[in-house]
């Protein structure tokens, strides 16, 4: 059901943009292929191997934004994984190691960009997320249910320097085999544009505890982006975890294509 629900929405938003014609012809599309390999313990005693890979589509309008990810996830570690996200820690109950692979759960967000003031830099975004539980519950790839969050993000570009930071509210899908309970999330960062070609940046990411006893997400990202041509850019990252919610290290690489 929750596939079909997906896919309905999606289909739904294709058929807008369409129906819109000449109008949505004046936005620009981008679209990002990704893999990402993290690796953790999450306070158990075995490692579980997570790949993601990311299909991302982005189409903005004026102040309008809309995303859609579709991820594949292949995981390796203990016979009872279960993931709300790629960064959520599974649940470790046996020592006897599997891998599951599959569909991952499709996200589906729009932002509006609420506030934009050029002169001064600053740019306040108010962002909306669905995240349908397309990932098969019964491989551990995911929960089966929907979740919801809204976030605000705003950031300030200083000559070369970029500040930004986001938080939100998640309204997390839960079940009786697995209860879990809404939190705030965010991220903070900052970024610096070395040359017309090359930015680097670090981030640092922050979730509430989603059961009862777990741990906070807490970890660090830093990246660099290359610019390759006037249309693609390749960013490449690498992430340390500082609880047993997240992962205990990783890191990706992924290419995006402008399109007008």
């Amino acid at each position: 059901m929750a596939i079909k629900q997906a896919v309905f929405l999606c289909l739904i938003l294709f058929a807008t943009i369409l129906g819109r014609g000449k109008a949505w012809a004046a936005g620009a599309a981008q679209l990002t292929v990704g893999s990402e390999y993290t690796s953790g313990k999450y306070g158990g005693e075995d490692k579980t191997e997570i790949w993601y890979f990311p299909l991302v589509g982005k189409y903005t309008l004026g102040p309008w934004l809309l995303k859609v990810v579709v991820p594949y996830l292949r995981i390796t570690g203990p016979s009872t994984i279960t993931t709300i996200h790629h960064h959520m820690p599974p649940t470790q109950e046996t020592t006897r190691r599997s891998t599951a692979s599959g569909l991952g759960d499709v996200i589906v967000g729009m932002s509006y960009a609420l506030y934009e003031n050029p002169a001064a830099g600053v740019l306040f975004d108010l962002i909306g997320n669905i995240k349908f539980g397309t990932a098969d519950p019964d491989q551990g790839l995911g929960t089966g249910e929907n979740d919801y969050a809204i976030l605000g993000d705003l950031s300030k570009q200083i000559g070369k320097l970029g500040i930004f930071t986001g938080w939100g509210w998640k309204n997390m899908g839960s079940t009786p085999d697995l209860p879990l309970q809404d939190t705030w999330y965010g991220a903070t960062g900052l970024s610096y544009k070395i040359s017309h070609q090359t930015t680097a940046g670090l981030t640092y990411d922050y979730r509430g505890e989603i059961v009862d006893g777990g741990s906070k997400l807490s970890e660090a990202t830093l990246f660099v982006a290359q610019k390759i041509s006037p249309n693609s850019k390749i960013q490449f990252y690498i992430l340390q975890g500082f609880s047993n919610a997240s992962a205990d290290m990783g890191g990706g690489v992924a290419l995006a294509l402008q399109f007008y």
